[in-house]
């Protein structure tokens, strides 16, 4: 088979940006690194199933917070160097810089505002969280939380099945504040775009436990406008 050596290809590269945002808390925001079938009362509406015949074992996967209030607390947050030993102080000014969030939830959150509220395609609005994710990446795995905490917050939540638990989990009290780094594909969504996403999601679908997504109202935050900076990939590099 021949080749025709005369052939010229162009990639089509994706336009390529960084983008800086700092977001503040509008509400508190409760961490809840707790097992997902651990649901508030207020976020989940149990449905009611035909009793089966026989003892039933119970279901592995309906965990139970487990430990006293204090170990509880501690598995609610997310430490951002991995597992902190049994005697490290849990409240310093600020967080510290011990205590983080995944990036990954508020990717998720801004994919939900845009697929219920802005889709990028009206007539296909199932299809905008794939887009969205194809057409963002995020820079850190983990954003450090800076604010007032953690404190150990004390709740009455039911698991999947209806039953009422005491559960003593991490909140940061409202203004904390975190600084999101996001790259982005400029040919399939602007900056603009991406800013109103972010600060839709926040307004309307918030991160943690009792988000608004869940009925809540807790894990609100917003876009500081002052703070967004942008970053070419390209000058990034030679900077580098």
């Amino acid at each position: 088979m021949s080749e025709d050596k005369g052939t010229v290809i162009t990639l089509s590269r994706p336009k390529l940006q960084e983008v800086h945002f700092g977001i503040v808390g509008l509400t508190n925001l409760i961490c809840c690194a707790l097992p997902r079938k651990i649901k508030d009362e207020e976020a989940v509406v149990v449905r009611r199933r035909k009793p089966l015949k026989g003892n039933l074992p119970e279901k592995s996967d309906d965990a139970e917070p487990t430990g006293t209030p204090e170990q509880q607390f501690r598995k609610s947050l997310y430490p951002m160097c991995g597992t902190l030993p049994p005697g490290a102080i849990i409240a310093m000014p600020n967080g510290g810089g011990l205590w983080g969030f995944p990036s990954s939830a508020i990717q998720a959150s801004c994919a939900t505002f845009l697929q219920r509220f802005n889709p990028i395609n009206p007539k296909y609005a199932k299809d905008t969280p794939p887009v969205f994710y194809g057409a963002t990446f995020m820079v850190d795995e983990m954003i450090p939380i800076v604010g007032d905490g953690p404190h150990m917050r004390h709740d009455i939540v039911r698991n999947s099945r209806g039953k009422r638990l005491d559960t003593y989990r991490g909140e940061f009290k409202k203004g904390w504040t975190m600084l999101v780094k996001m790259e982005f594909d400029a040919n399939i969504i602007t900056l603009e775009r991406l800013t109103n996403a972010l600060d839709g999601a926040g307004r309307k679908v918030g991160i943690g436990a009792w988000r608004p997504e869940c009925r809540g109202r807790f894990g609100r935050f917003e876009v500081d406008q002052e703070s967004i900076t942008l970053v070419k990939i390209g000058e990034k590099e030679q900077a580098a």
